[in-house]
């Protein structure tokens, strides 16, 4: 009998037979599972993408509000200042002094398409612009203590102090409340 001894090539790799079908299957499930995961990470970042339009929607609404109020407070200052207000006379004639603050809508309908913002007196406040009472004399006037006039009565300079109290508000229901102090100079009827 004869022998016959096989040399293997060594250049030659050896080819392991497996079934292509069932490697296909693995790669496709590997496919899937990455899309699911990618997909889950999209919905994931278009929820925070939502939410964090919604709280800068809250926060620019909570703005508004305040400026609002602010604008509030500058209409409280110039009441204050408007000369044409019949302003009492005498320091007793203040206590139920209040000069009326105007309730406008600020801005235009093109400007705020939802409700422009406003301001109103704080409903929590008697009223909107409060005396206070009488400060001292007034710093900037070059006199100040005691004025006499031509029909002989004299006059007196002295700050009025003031509260003035407002909310500023939006259409979609934000507020923002301010409180702020004002002095003004007035001339008073000694007597």
């Amino acid at each position: 009998m004869e022998t016959t001894v096989s040399k293997r090539d060594p250049m030659k790799v050896p080819v392991r037979e497996g079934n292509p079908r069932r490697e296909g299957g693995v790669a496709l499930l590997i496919a899937i599972l990455m899309l699911i995961i990618f997909g889950a990470m999209a919905v994931a970042s278009m929820d925070t993408v939502t939410r964090d339009r919604q709280i800068a929607g809250i926060h620019s609404q909570a703005h508004l509000a305040f400026q609002a109020a602010e604008a509030g407070i500058a209409a409280g200052l110039a009441a204050l200042r408007n000369p044409a207000v019949p302003w009492p006379t005498s320091i007793g004639g203040l206590s139920g002094f209040s000069p009326v603050l105007p309730n406008i809508a600020l801005g235009s309908a093109a400007d705020h398409p939802h409700g422009q913002p406003s301001y109103v007196a704080d409903p929590d406040a008697p009223a909107a612009i409060q005396y206070l009472g009488v400060g001292g004399e007034c710093p900037d006037w070059d006199v100040s203590v005691e004025v006499s006039n031509i029909g002989g009565g004299g006059l007196t300079v002295l700050e009025t102090l003031f509260d003035i109290r407002v909310q500023g508000q939006t259409a979609t229901g934000a507020r923002s409340r301010i409180e702020a102090g004002a002095a003004r100079c007035h001339v008073f009827e000694q007597g």
